[in-house]
């Protein structure tokens, strides 16, 4: 019964503990690697330059995301109440979007932005599971509990939704400085991570119809219920 009543706080404390270690660690300067650009300038009256730059890239905050925005998805789906089908694809959409994007990153100019499209279809499939299905599955609850589920999971995606928009000025198009990227990235994982742990857990203590009902070994473990044993008891 702790597990059930607990899910929601589990799994944001989950998501704030991971958001917490990744920037610890690039605050005392792990998790980055440098991405190497050769720019070569042409100019009319003069020989043609050549300018060598290196661009750091934070690796750590995209395993940040790898980790996070699924564990954010399963809070949704488990608000929603759509099947395991579409929650698997949900995470498997949220993995293929971060991997690619942390791929554009490394990738020569040649590459990265079909890596970056790559990403934005995962995305878009984020929101068909989240904002389609997961919208027709809460449609069974009542009407307070699709009203929460419908703002938090647009606040959501809305959010989710900067994160390509500022993959493709800041890495791939380079015209935002890395203080600039880090700074907008620290905003959007504060509303993404934080602000969405604390509207969740604060309307869960609020709006009991959201709550969640987990049975079987996720609530009671592994028990001998039921269990067949061969080779006891024969004689009698």
């Amino acid at each position: 019964m702790l597990m059930q009543k607990r899910l929601f706080h589990s799994l944001v404390s989950l998501v704030t503990t991971i958001s917490f270690l990744s920037y610890f660690a690039m605050a005392m300067g792990y998790g980055v690697s440098y991405k190497h650009y050769t720019n070569h300038k042409h100019h009319k009256h003069s020989p043609d330059t050549i300018q060598e730059t290196c661009r750091e890239v934070y690796w750590i905050r995209y395993v940040n995301w790898m980790l996070t925005v699924p564990l954010i998805l399963t809070c949704l789906s488990f608000l929603s109440g759509v099947n395991g089908a579409s929650l698997l694809v949900s995470i498997s959409a949220a993995l293929v979007m971060f991997v690619a994007a942390l791929s554009s990153s490394f990738m020569d100019k040649h590459y990265q932005w079909a890596w970056f499209v790559i990403s934005c279809l995962g995305y878009l499939t984020i929101v068909y599971q989240t904002g389609f299905q997961g919208r027709r599955a809460s449609l069974a609850k009542d009407q307070q509990a699709r009203n929460f589920y419908t703002s938090i999971a647009s606040f959501s995606l809305a959010v989710l939704l900067v994160y390509p928009i500022i993959w493709a000025i800041s890495n791939n198009a380079r015209k935002m400085s890395i203080d600039a990227e880090i700074i907008v990235f620290a905003i959007l994982d504060i509303l993404l991570q934080g602000v969405f742990g604390y509207w969740l857990i604060a309307s869960y203590n609020t709006i009991r119809s959201i709550s969640v009902t987990l049975d079987g070994f996720w609530a009671n473990g592994v028990n001998g219920e039921g269990n067949i044993r061969v080779g006891e008891n024969e004689n009698v």
